[in-house]
Formats: structure tokens, C-alpha cells, sequence
């Protein structure tokens, strides 16, 4: 109902870039009617970028058409729109602006408790002329050492709807001791670049800690 829908009405500050179904941004606040994470935007772009996906069936009802609320004469709702038509009418667009689409792994405080694993990952936004397919090897590690298979997957869906860009994962644990102190890492290496996203993973196999 409409209350759901005043909820995200209002762009946050540090916006870079909002869509109907995400919003990628710097130093965003946290939001009840949101999921808010951050991502490491693997290609030109450095920094620790943030993203909110809007919780259940919301839209962000700031972005685009008759519902655009627009925050009064300030700095970004002036500039941003001269900058962004600067950008396409200047020369080599597609050389100066594409970058590998980012991809983020669903859920926080990664706990393995079982042999194999199931990961989510979802890939933030649309491929297009400008967001290019990334191609992920990906595995769990202790220091340099894999603790898993590995698994290599190719993100390049076009799809606007984000329940058509996850992709799910399982990895299967090697059948050796693990401690539940150690701290293991979520590895996704951009087979294109080397560039790698690291995510804190704790294994906890009750039955092993026994011996």
C-alpha cells in the first residue's frame, strides 16, 4: 500500500547511481524498508561502494517518470544530469566508461556447518554496452591454500529483474580438520583481471572439533 511506498521516496545523500530495483551509493544509512550492503566494484571504479535493494515488492519511486520527487535546487540534481549528457556526446564513451558488472554474495556472517554449501550471488545490475560480463573462479581458502573445489561462473545476464541475475553455488569442503577460530575467505577472482573480492567465512563442523 502507499505507506510501503513513502518509505523509499527519498533519495539518501551519497547516491551514485539509483534504479527502480537498487541504488548504488558511498556511506549510505542503514533503512527498515531496505537491505543494505556493500560491494567492491571490481573494475575502473575504487572504493568501498555500498548498495540498497529495496526489501519484498518495493520500487524505489525516486528514480525516473511522473513520481520523481525531486529534493529542491541542490548541487547533485543540478549537475549530475549535465555531467551524464557531457559523457555520452564526448569521445570513446564505451573505451572511458565500461567496467566488469559487479557481483555481490548474498546474506552476512557466513557460517559452514555441513560438507557442502550453498551459496547465493547476484549479480548487481543488467550487462549492457557500458557494464560488461564477469567470469568468477570461486572457492573457499585458508591463507593461500584452497579448502574446496572450486567453481568458475560467467555473469551476463541482461535481465532487469534481479530474482534473474542470482545464481546459486555449492562447494564441497575437503574431509580434513577445520577450526572454528580460523578465519577462512570466500574467494572471487575475476579470471579477466586477476582482481579478487574476499568474504570472512567460519567453518564450524561440530564433529571434527571433537578430535
Amino acid at each position: 500500500g502507499e505507506p510501503e511506498k513513502s518509505k523509499l521516496e527519498e533519495r539518501p545523500d551519497g547516491t551514485v547511481k539509483a534504479k527502480k530495483r537498487y541504488l548504488i551509493g558511498m556511506n549510505l544509512p542503514d533503512h527498515e524498508a531496505v537491505w543494505h550492503g556493500k560491494t567492491a566494484l571490481t573494475a575502473k571504479a575504487s572504493g568501498a561502494m555500498e548498495f540498497w535493494i529495496p526489501k519484498g515488492a518495493n520500487r524505489f519511486h525516486f528514480v525516473g517518470g511522473a513520481r520523481f520527487i525531486h529534493g529542491g535546487a541542490m548541487l547533485q540534481e543540478i549537475v549530475v544530469p549535465v555531467v551524464t549528457v557531457r559523457q555520452v556526446k564526448g569521445k570513446a564513451v564505451k573505451d572511458t566508461r565500461t567496467r566488469a558488472v559487479a557481483v555481490e554474495v548474498l546474506g552476512s556472517n557466513h557460517k559452514i556447518t555441513t560438507a557442502r554449501h550453498r551459496f547465493e550471488l547476484l549479480q548487481m545490475e543488467p550487462v549492457s554496452e557500458r557494464v560488461k560480463p564477469v567470469t568468477l573462479k570461486i572457492a573457499v581458502y585458508e591463507n593461500d591454500e584452497a579448502v574446496t573445489n572450486s567453481a568458475t561462473i560467467t555473469f551476463d545476464s541482461t535481465s532487469e529483474l534481479m530474482d534473474e541475475r542470482k545464481r546459486s553455488l555449492t562447494l564441497i569442503l575437503q574431509d580434513r580438520p577445520y577450526n572454528k577460530k580460523t578465519t577462512y575467505n570466500l574467494m572471487l577472482r575475476d579470471v579477466g583481471t586477476g582482481l579478487q573480492q574476499t568474504i570472512p567465512i567460519i567453518i564450524d563442523r561440530a564433529f571434527s572439533d571433537d578430535f
